[in-house]
Parts: structure tokens; sequence; C-alpha cells
């Protein structure tokens, strides 16, 4: 996979940017211990707003499940903080409560945009701190490789880097994001991955987040999302809405960055059919 960046044309297109306000219980209904039991994958994704745009990435892997079939259905469910690091994850969420709850498969942890570059020790402290909090409830922890800012490109090998060290540290899953958006701004720069509305730009606009639940689709179910929805819809809400062929270009650039990252994006024993 290359490792020279080069930025995509933007449009000035408006983009759904966060879902609507929900109360502190959570919103996906067979997120209760008593719903979580074994037999159904279970997942619990801890981050900001790079977790949260468009609907969030748990509603999202949510819809991709179901789309596929999968049987019995899985359970996602996020703890978000808009602009939080994974130490105001620890102090003033409810991500450890969440964790201690326990019936989890995976446990996806998020970091702050810039912390590889500026609180790179923060992340060893806490992501150790949060890998035992989840191995404590028989989960293994995934590492979320996130994208840099628009006007930091060169950065994606450093991020990247990060995310990589505390996953093998921690015995963790390292979930490639970062560089699917690498391969795609490269590859297909008429795809808008950030939004366009803020400098330097940071977001996900939702081809954004759908690359990135598609890259965790690949991840957990071993399988590639090749033909699966497009579109991600609560109620009245359109989260995301792709043209088919689009939509059928991510999830393959999905499969492929996380086929590429071969045993550190394993969620299977060494051996298996990958990813």
């Amino acid at each position: 996979m290359g490792l020279l960046l080069v930025a995509g044309a933007t449009a000035a297109v408006e983009y759904p940017r966060k879902k609507p306000p929900v109360p502190i219980a959570s919103r996906f209904p067979m997120s209760t211990p008593a719903m979580r039991a074994p037999g159904r994958m279970r997942v619990l994704f801890l981050g900001n707003s790079l977790t949260e745009y468009n609907g969030g990435l748990a509603l999202i892997m949510e819809q991709l499940a179901t789309s596929a079939g999968i049987k019995p259905v899985p359970v996602f469910d996020e703890v978000t903080r808009f602009g939080a690091t994974w130490a105001q994850l620890w102090d003033v969420t409810r991500a450890r409560e969440m964790i201690r709850q326990g019936s989890w498969d995976f446990v996806v942890l998020q970091d702050y945009s810039t912390a590889p570059t500026i609180y790179r020790s923060e992340m060893d402290f806490y992501g150790r701190r949060f890998s035992q909090e989840a191995r404590a409830v028989g989960a293994r922890p995934v590492f979320f490789m996130t994208w840099p800012h628009d006007d930091q490109i060169f950065l994606q090998n450093r991020i990247a880097g990060a995310y990589i060290r505390v996953a093998q540290s921690n015995d963790g899953i390292v979930a490639p994001v970062g560089y699917a958006w690498q391969y795609v701004l490269i590859d297909r720069p008429d795809i808008v991955l950030y939004d366009s509305r803020e400098h330097p730009r940071k977001h996900p606009t939702p081809a954004g987040s759908y690359l990135a639940a598609c890259v965790f689709y690949s991840i957990f179910f071993h399988h590639s999302p090749h033909g699966l929805t497009g579109r991600i819809v609560e109620g009245t809400n359109v989260f995301v809405d792709l043209p088919a062929a689009e939509a059928l270009y991510l999830q393959d650039a999905a499969w492929k960055t996380v086929a590429d990252m071969g045993a550190l994006a394993a969620t299977r024993p060494a051996g298996s059919r990958k990813p």
C-alpha cells in the first residue's frame, strides 16, 4: 500500500453532522447484559466525534450486519464524547461502566485525532488501562487507527504506527481505517471523505464513516462487505445514502485494506482464511 498521499478535490456539499441527542441509556434496545447472550457478536465502540458522526459506527454496523442477514443479530453499542481523548473517556464518560457490564466480545478504542502526535505517552497509558478493563470481562481490545487532518496527510504513517504499537503492546487488533482512507484518497480522489465545512478538515462525510464501518465489518465477520446496503436510516434521519457504485467501491477498498494488514487485523487464529 502506498505511503504518499495526495489530497482529493472536495465539493461544497452539506452532510449530516451528528446523530440526534439521545438519553443516557443506550438507544440500542438489544444492548443490555441480558440480551448480549453468548452466540451473538457483541461490540462496544468508545471514541469521539470520529466514531459518532453520521449516525455513529454502532448504527452503521448494525445495519450492515442486518443487510448481510447475519443471525443471530449482532449487538453494537457506543460511548462517545465530542473531542475526547482516551483520558477523558476514562475519567468523564460511562466508558468503564459500559465495559464492566460485561458480555462484550470486542471493545473498540478510538483516540483523539492528533493523540499520536501530541499525546503519545497518554495513548500507551490509557490504551493499557482500557485493554485491562476489556480483558477483565473477556473482551479483546480493537484499536481504531484514525486518519490525519486534511492539511497533515503526511502524518498517516505516524498515526498508524502509534496505533499498531499500542495494539501490539496489549495483544489487541488493529482496525486500519486510516489506511483505508489513504487508499481511497489516492485511488479515488473524487470520493469525498472529509467534511468540507471546517478547516482543517478532519470529520468524515457519510462516505468516510461508511468506509470506516466497512473496515470493521471486514474484521469482525471475516467476509467482504461487497453488496451490502449503502443506505443507513434511523427513523426519519437518513445518515448515509451512497450511489450503488460508490458503496461497492468503498466496500472493496475496506476489504482489501484489512486483507493487506494480515495478522494485525485478524480476529481469527493464525492460519485461518484472511482477513
